[in-house]
Order: C-alpha cells, then structure tokens, then sequence
C-alpha cells in the first residue's frame, strides 16, 4: 500500500512538473511576443513623432511615379472634408451645389483632366445654369465658360456675351478673354478683338524685368505664369512657324509679331527662372508659397517643358516638385505655406498642377491648350443624369482607383496622436512582456493595466495639443490679459446697392471701437467685431495661431463676386500693411478698415478710406 501511494505522488509531482514546465514555456512565448510588439509599436512611435515634430507634416518629394497617387490623396483628404466616400459623391453632392466658385472650377478642370470616365452631368448642368441665370460677374463668367470648353461642355451664352468681358476688367479679363476666344471662336474673333490684337494687348503688358503684373512696375511671378499658361498654344504655333519645315505656311500671329511672341515669352520664362528659391518654389509678396509654385509648374506643362529635368527651373539640384512637396501634408491635402493646415484654395490648385503633369506624361494637351485639343464633348441631356454613375476604370466598389485605398508609406496618415498612442501601447507590451519573464502576471495587474491604458489614449486624444505658437497665440486672445481698443469698419461701397442684400450706402458696420487683447491682429479684431454684432464671416487659412488667415466673405460678400480682381482688403490708420490681417499686430488707438474691391485695391477711395488708390 505504501508503494503505491509513493507511486500516485510521484506521478502527481511529475504532472506539477510538466504542467509548471508547460507553463513557463507558454509564459516565454507570450513574453517574447509582447516585447516583438513592444518594439515594433515604439519604433512606429518614435518614426511617427519625428516625421511630425522634426518634418514639418510634410511628405517625400512628388516624382512622376507618384503623381496618382499625391492626387488619390487629395481626393481622400477632400473625402474627410466633406464627409462623402467617393469622387462621384464629391461632384454629384459637393461641387455641384458650389459650381460656380473658382476653387471648386479648379478642381472639377483638374479632376476632368486626368480622371474623365467620371460622371460629371450634375456639375456640370449646374454650372450652365449658373451662367443662364446671368449673376455672374464677367470675370466668373469668363472662368466659368473656361471651365466648361475644358470639359468638351457647351457654353449656353447667346452670341456676342463672352465677347463683352473682353477687357471689361484689365489685365485677367484680357487672358481669360483669349483662352474664351480659343476655345468658343472658331473664325479667331470676338466681337471688336481678333486673337492677334488681343495677343498683342497682352504683350504690352510686359514689365522691364520680363514678368507681368495686373499693377506696379515689377513683375508678379502667378500673373507671369498665367500670362505663359494662355500664350503657350500661340507661342508653339509661333515656333512652328518661324523654326519648322512648314514655316511661313501658318500666319496666326504672322511675322513680326511672330518674333514678338517668342521673345516675351522667352524673357518671362527667364523671369521665373529668376524668381526661384533655393528651395524649389516660388514666393508671392514675400511669403513662400504653394500656389505660385503649382502656378509655374502649370505653365511649364503648357510649353511642353519638363518640370523635374528643365535646368532653368532647377537650384542647386533642388526641382520645382521638391519645393511644392514642401507643402504636402500627412492629411493630405497642401498648405498655403509649409507647417499650416491644408486648405481648399491651395490644394485645389496643387491639384491642377498635378493634373497637367500627369498629362504631361501621358503625352496629351495642357489643360486649357484649346488650339491642340482632343477632348470629347460631354452630354448634358437631362436624361443623362438619371444614367447609372460611370465610375473610373479599374475602380473599386466604393468608386476609388487601387491606388487611391494605399498610403504613399506606412507612417503618410500619421500625425501627432496616433504616434503617441503606438508609444502607449508600446509601453503596455513591454509591461506585460516583463510581468510574463518574471512570472508576476496575474489578473488584477491586467485589470489595472487596462485601466491606466483607457486614461492615457483619453487624455492623448482628448486634450488640445497644439504647438508653442498656437499657445502664445491663443493665450493673446484670452480675456485675463492686457485689453486694448481698436475701431473696425467694414464698408463696400464699391458695389452698393449692387444686389439686394448688399446695403444701399455700403456701410455693413460704421467704424465702432473693440477690445481686444494686447497683441491681437488685425483679423483678430475683425472676428471680435463679427462675434459681437453677429456678422458673418468666411476665412481659410487659419493655422499656426491664424497667422496666415484669409478673409473670402464678409456679410454674403465674397471674394469674385464682382470678378477676378475682387475681394476683401484691409487698410490700417490709412494705409495697406505689406503683411497679411493674421500676421499684422494692431496697437492701442489703431483704425483698421475693411473694403470690398473689384479693381486689386486701385477703387477704394481716397478721401473715405484714407488709401492712396495704388
């Protein structure tokens, strides 16, 4: 009996043994997991937080490989925006319903361009009823009709109307009168102008250093690439004419003006080339900038110059794509200046600019080349809108290309709090990892490690990180510090009584003081001023502690209402500050005064507003 018994222990103790041995190994196996994850999170953390803290939220450099998919990923980002899954849903529920506005006409140009197999009926039905209804300035009309050839869509104007915004408003009227004139004329006239006087007024425009301007004395590097952008077609015929075995044989423009063509467009060419910084893009009234870039590159498309080979437009090694990359965001979308927020009117035209390289490449015309055009006309038949959505070639369920569900890398959609988060769970792995090495692993721990995990993503994702600019910023506006008072006054007695709910003598709010706090800006004020007397205010552009803020409306009012050349200004004790309203501090005393224009700030005047009318 007793050997028994011996036995039964012994095998009992053997049972413990092996379930002991057993165990240890399991808890080996799940420690070494853990510790796998635990570095493998951290190191996702910690590549997360240095490509957001130390990268500026900016991206790898464009290349033409990657072309698709930085435009996919605008599109993603105009997605979230707007809260629609799909570029259809975008056209059918978003753009159409703001047909008219320039951004959204940039981005449909652009959209169009590249990714045709779209749907468009529904934009495009509105924007022909937009310019039905005759309420568009002739600058939004000349753009809207731009916007429609550019699509193969018919321009529902009676004969002669486009022919009457020729010029009507300077310089812009004039391009976009001859990209109107290209693509609607076919006899290359328009009512008093033929495609050579217009070609020729343009040209006159020309300053000493080569570049245009719609005003001033020195060039302005987007006015000189949209001047190129329209000349272009002409230009190449020029080329052809004075270079190739058929020379001689065309004659529009013929001769010396042939000359006089190719000259201005080389020196302009010479212009940019110049104005380029060191880091690949372009600067516009003293702020480097995505706009101007996209600009440029646009006009180098439209003279079939390269924009990552062209030596002229390269520093240092450093290509025009490398500088426009700068502006990349993770969301994304493009920032008006590098480290803010995306914004629409930035991104819009980065994504035109995208759109013309891809054409580039894929060796069809610029996007507004209506000279060298193989465009397909539209149908825009009612019924056509009721026809099942055509979606892009290999596109998937929810009406996105493949290219368009993938990320540029693994960290591209990453920002500030899903790197912390990683960083936490990383933390959380290594605990545990060590709880099974040293066989402390139990449930209560796991409870409390859950616990303690659930606070720290709450407080990761709920609190307010902001940079140490947004702080200080933020920390001006607040009402616990120093007040000053200022007097705001907006007035748009440029186009009083215009429309009906804009005010017979143009006063929206007659000069009042507001306080505001010590250091605030001049858009500060104006939002304090619209907060108190509950006037309604549009602005984009509003990162890093609002300093590149930009003001579209003011009380209905917004920028082309009245053409290409209108739009919010603000004026200081008399004067236009060289800054913008977000950038611009005010002190104790100061007037500021908002004004409409239609002119770039030449109409506002002089005895009420305190301007000089330059």
């Amino acid at each position: 009996m007793r050997f028994r018994h011996e036995n039964q222990e012994c095998r009992r103790m053997n049972s413990e043994r092996d379930m002991k041995v057993h165990t240890d190994q399991k808890r080996i196996i799940m420690g070494v997991i853990l510790t796998l994850m635990c570095l493998f999170l951290c190191a996702g953390g910690v590549m997360g937080c240095v490509s957001v803290l130390q990268n500026g939220h900016r991206l790898n450099s464009i290349t033409p490989d990657s072309l698709r998919q930085t435009m996919d990923d605008i599109l993603s980002w105009q997605y979230e925006e707007y809260g629609v899954s799909d570029a259809q849903e975008l056209l059918d529920a978003i753009y159409a319903k703001r047909a008219e506005n320039g951004t959204v006409q940039t981005y449909v140009t652009g959209l169009y361009g590249v990714m045709p197999d779209y749907n468009y009926t529904s934009y495009i039905m509105s924007l022909q009823q937009a310019v039905i209804e005759e309420g568009l300035g002739d600058m939004a009309l000349q753009k809207s009709a731009v916007t429609l050839t550019a699509m193969g869509a018919e321009v529902p104007l009676t004969e002669g109307r486009l022919s009457e915004t020729i010029g009507t408003q300077g310089f812009m009227s004039c391009l976009y009168g001859l990209l109107v004139m290209d693509g609607t004329e076919e006899q290359g006239t328009a009512g008093a102008w033929t495609r050579e006087a217009l070609i020729a007024e343009i040209l006159s425009g020309q300053l000493s250093d080569g570049g245009f301007a719609v005003m001033g004395a020195e060039g302005d590097v987007d006015v000189t690439a949209m001047t190129l952008q329209v000349l272009a077609p002409h230009y190449q015929n020029a080329l052809k004419n004075v270079q190739g075995p058929w020379a001689g044989v065309q004659n529009m423009p013929a001769g010396e003006d042939e000359d006089r063509l190719i000259d201005a467009v080389e020196r302009a060419l010479a212009f940019l080339s110049e104005r380029q910084l060191e880091t690949g893009d372009y600067e516009s009234r003293g702020i480097p900038n995505a706009e101007s870039t996209s600009q440029v590159i646009l006009a180098l498309c439209a003279l079939g110059r390269d924009a990552w080979s062209d030596e002229a437009f390269i520093k240092n090694g450093v290509t025009l794509s490398d500088g426009l990359s700068r502006y990349r965001n993770v969301d994304g979308g493009f920032a008006h200046t590098v480290g803010t927020a995306s914004n629409d009117m930035t991104s819009s035209q980065v994504f035109a600019a995208l759109s013309a390289l891809e054409r580039r490449e894929q060796q069809k015309s610029f996007l507004f080349d209506f000279m060298h055009d193989e465009r397909l006309p539209i149908s825009t038949d009612h019924e056509a809108g009721q026809q099942e959505t055509a979606e892009p070639e290999d596109a998937g369920p929810d009406g996105r290309t493949e290219a368009s569900t993938r990320k540029a890398d693994v960290f591209s959609g990453m920002n500030l709090r899903w790197a912390l988060l990683l960083l936490i769970l990383a933390v959380d792995c290594g605990y545990l990892a060590y709880l099974c090495f040293a066989r402390k692993y139990h449930r209560r721990r796991l409870c409390g490690i859950v616990l303690v995990t659930l606070l720290a993503v709450s407080a990761v994702w709920l609190v307010r990180i902001q940079t140490k600019e947004d702080y200080r910023r933020k920390g001006q506006e607040s009402h616990g510090g120093n007040r000053i008072t200022v007097s705001v006054e907006i007035n748009c007695d440029t186009v009083a009584g215009s429309r009906d709910y804009l005010p017979a003598d143009g006063v929206i709010m007659a000069e009042t003081e507001i306080s505001v706090s010590e250091g605030a800006s001049a858009f500060d004020a104006l939002k304090e001023a619209a907060r108190i007397y509950g006037i309604p205010i549009e602005y984009e552009g509003t990162a890093a502690g609002d300093e590149f803020a930009y003001i579209e409306g003011i009380s209905y009012l917004y920028e082309y209402d009245f053409g290409e050349l209108s739009g919010w200004v603000f004026v200081v004790n008399g004067e236009a500050p060289d800054t913008g309203c977000g950038s611009y501090r005010v002190a104790e005393g100061d007037k500021i005064g908002w004004y409409y224009t239609t002119e770039l700030g030449r109409d506002i005047i002089t005895e009420s507003h305190g301007t000089d009318g330059t």
